[in-house]
C-alpha cells in the first residue's frame, strides 16, 4: 500500500505544484488530506517551498512545492523506528 506522503512525492517528482493542485489531483477536496503530509516532508527536507502563487479559487497567496530527495516515506519512517 503506497502512502499517502508517497503519493505527493510521485506527484513531486517531475513538476512544482500547490497543496490544492496536489489535494485535487489524489481526489481530495479538502486540504487538510494533504497539507500536513507537506508540512512533516518539509520538516524532514523531503519538500521544499520554490516560490508563491495566488491560489485560482481563494485568491490568496499560496506556497508551491517541489521534492527535493527521490527516496520513500517509508525509508525515513524505517529509520525513524530502528
Amino acid at each position: 500500500n503506497e502512502t499517502r506522503c508517497d503519493m505527493i512525492l510521485d506527484l513531486l517528482a517531475d513538476q512544482k505544484m500547490t497543496a490544492r493542485q496536489i489535494a485535487y489531483r489524489l481526489g481530495f477536496t479538502d486540504l487538510n488530506a494533504v497539507r500536513p503530509r507537506l508540512t512533516e516532508m518539509k520538516k524532514d527536507g523531503r519538500v521544499r517551498i520554490t516560490g508563491r502563487t495566488k491560489d485560482e479559487n481563494t485568491n490568496k497567496s499560496v506556497s508551491i512545492y517541489e521534492k527535493v530527495e527521490h527516496y520513500r516515506c517509508r525509508d525515513t519512517e524505517k529509520k525513524y523506528k530502528s
